[in-house]
């Protein structure tokens, strides 16, 4: 038996929803993102890669917004603000991919 398509979408949105979490934790305060990953991958439903690599995909897709935006300004001192938006995202999807987060002990 396959699960429902609606069930496999579901999954995948929250998945998304633990990256961009993660991200904002991220940011504000980076060992309780690493902690945080580690008790969400302590549960067993998600791993640390998983939430890592939806945390990546979110900033990249950001970056890559940003630079689609910025095509599409008349102004050219907007479309340079959103392309240093998107310099931004993409230090952060950096970031994310040189975190080192360490097993969860129990």
């Amino acid at each position: 038996m396959t699960p429902s398509q609606p069930l496999v979408q579901c999954a995948a949105s929250a998945l998304a929803d633990l990256g961009a979490d993660f991200l904002t934790e991220l940011l504000d305060d980076p060992a309780q993102a690493i902690k945080r990953a580690q008790e969400l991958a302590g549960t067993g439903e998600v791993t640390v890669d998983q939430i890592l690599d939806e945390a990546t995909d979110t900033a990249l897709l950001s970056g890559l917004l940003s630079l689609h935006e910025a095509q599409r300004q008349s102004d050219p001192s907007a479309a340079a603000a959103k392309c240093v938006a998107a310099t931004g995202y993409f230090a952060l999807a950096i970031s994310v991919i040189s975190v080192d987060v360490p097993a969860a002990t129990p």
